[in-house]
């Protein structure tokens, strides 16, 4: 069994798609010719999971949503999975570009399992949607925000998944973090806080993916900062 290679691929592939559920991990390293015992392995070994021991909170998918459980459960939870044969590809994604009056790009400052990155506000596109219709949902729950949405800007495909950035305007609402999923995930090993970043300071967010850095300059018109 190859674990460790696993074990690396997993990881980097986390580092561009952080927000992926455990099913899309799994389908990634079996594209990639893993079997389930070293998929099992590597999720286990990323996460620091011991079977049989309690473990802090796992974020197994959306559906899932957060929970304290014990090791034993995850390992049962995936296998499960596995099993099932339950469709373990990435949803298409919906993202909003959303500017204000004082040269400011709305992000969605995250941390998880001691890792400090952004994305713009999006997730995953529903059965039944259009990509415009699922942005305008995602951002009223992500960050309580009605907004409407300009012609698509671009379709981004990320380490196999498509995403469809558009270019969001807002109509109403209080900016805060909303009530749809990421409210009931948030915690302290889990952290959501959207807030309006200054384009000036775009080179100092891990923005995830790093072209959505460049797409942001593109639609606010403004220039990458030049270092000499």
């Amino acid at each position: 069994m190859n674990i460790d290679a696993a074990s690396a691929q997993l990881r980097d592939f986390l580092i561009d798609m952080p927000e992926a559920s455990v099913g899309a991990q799994v389908q990634f390293l079996a594209d990639r010719g893993y079997s389930k015992i070293e998929c099992i392995g590597a999720l286990q070994r990323v996460y620091r999971l011991n079977l049989g021991e309690a473990k802090k909170s796992v974020h197994l998918s959306p559906a899932f949503e957060y929970r304290r459980a014990s090791d034993d459960a995850f390992h049962d939870e995936l296998i499960s999975i596995l099993e099932r044969g339950e469709p373990m590809t990435l949803r298409p994604r919906a993202v909003a570009i959303i500017l204000n009056d004082s040269a400011e790009v709305l992000l969605m400052l995250r941390r998880k399992q001691g890792r400090a990155y952004a994305t713009l506000p999006g997730g995953g596109i529903e059965p039944g949607e259009t990509p415009a219709q699922a942005c305008v949902r995602e951002v009223l729950e992500e960050v309580n925000l009605t907004v409407t949405v300009g012609p698509e800007l671009l379709v981004l495909e990320n380490i196999g998944n498509l995403e469809h950035y558009f270019r969001a305007h807002v109509q109403s609402g209080e900016m805060r973090l909303g009530d749809g999923p990421e409210a009931i995930r948030s915690s302290d090993e889990n952290w959501y806080s959207p807030q309006w970043v200054p384009l000036t300071d775009l080179e100092s967010v891990n923005l995830v993916p790093e072209r959505a850095r460049d797409l942001v300059r593109e639609v606010a018109g403004t220039a990458a900062p030049q270092h000499d």
